[in-house]
């Protein structure tokens, strides 16, 4: 039918007895099962075989996005991980992928002999250090999901390396956060999260040493936040108690808004220290930098990284 342009064509041709030796028309691919539904949604994309042709005949090529939704489309159950995965997120399934890739590349650096390092390979090394450092950003993935730490610090060493390194990285604060109002510095090495929906997260204030550089004061800052996801920018609002190590106030109830941006590395925290019936004081506005420990961690030379 391609060959002659009109699919009535083709049928009247093998119709006739000289082409009767092709025997029975092939069952129909949904009936095949998985891999006749792979097939089907492989050949849906008809294109002209010509310019001018009056039937879509030949088959064009199909982009990945449209093979998985063709997949989607035909109920296709898939058996792998990889697969499910790039069914329910594309996005997911590339960082995943990417991730992997970029794993392999660590160790191959990491079982790199010291002798052979050079200035080539070291940008090499800090090129895939800033793509796993974007990569291992905790985001949403499926369902309800519980992050004790969101560092992008490995659980275990590549290529069987040492713990040592992931031990040092993680005595490196997570968080910073600057006042610009107060005078302040706040440091936090650990900030749970649940994961509700991929635009929705409860997000934690663990800021073991709030320091008001104005006021001399000292505290233990602990905080609980709704947080919307918009794309990258990250908007949340919450309650936040400050526990003071001296003084004759214990601890003081306030509230925070933050504006996070970039996988929530960069933001801007603002708020008030101290509520009260009679009013709102000790504003704030902090400039916040997280994930301090893993840039660290995955920007040295991959030669620390291993412990070696």
């Amino acid at each position: 039918a391609a060959w002659m342009g009109s699919t009535a064509e083709g049928a009247r041709v093998a119709a006739l007895p000289e082409w009767s030796w092709l025997g029975a028309e092939p069952p129909e691919l949904k009936s095949v099962g998985a891999v006749g539904k792979v097939m089907l949604v492989l050949l849906s994309n008809r294109i002209p075989c010509e310019a001018g042709a009056a039937e879509p005949l030949c088959y064009g090529e199909l982009s990945f996005d449209a093979f998985v939704n063709g997949l989607v489309v035909e109920g296709y159950i898939p058996e792998s991980d990889n697969m499910r995965t790039a069914m329910e997120s594309r996005r997911r399934w590339f960082t995943g992928t990417l991730k992997r890739a970029v794993d392999r590349a660590a160790t191959i650096e990491i079982q790199r002999p010291a002798s052979e390092s050079s200035g080539v390979e070291g940008m090499v090394n800090l090129g895939i250090g800033a793509t796993e450092l974007l990569t291992r950003a905790q985001t949403y993935e499926t369902g309800a999901r519980f992050v004790l730490d969101p560092s992008s610090i490995p659980g275990r060493p590549l290529a069987d390396g040492s713990y040592l390194p992931i031990v040092l990285a993680h005595l490196v604060p997570y968080r910073v956060a600057l006042d610009v109002v107060g005078g302040g510095l706040a440091l936090s090495w650990i900030e749970p999260q649940l994961w509700l929906a991929r635009w929705f997260s409860f997000d934690t204030t663990l800021q073991l040493v709030d320091i008001q550089f104005s006021s001399g004061v000292t505290s233990t800052t602990l905080g609980l936040r709704a947080t919307a996801h918009v794309g990258p920018v990250g908007i949340g609002v919450g309650p936040r108690w400050s526990l003071y190590w001296s003084g004759s106030d214990a601890s003081n109830f306030g509230v925070e808004f933050d504006l996070t941006f970039f996988q929530d590395r960069f933001g801007v925290s603002f708020g008030f220290r101290n509520i009260t019936p009679s009013g709102w004081y000790t504003p704030f506005v902090a400039l916040t930098i997280a994930d301090l420990n893993g840039a660290l961690y995955w920007l040295v030379p991959a030669a620390w990284r291993s412990g070696r």
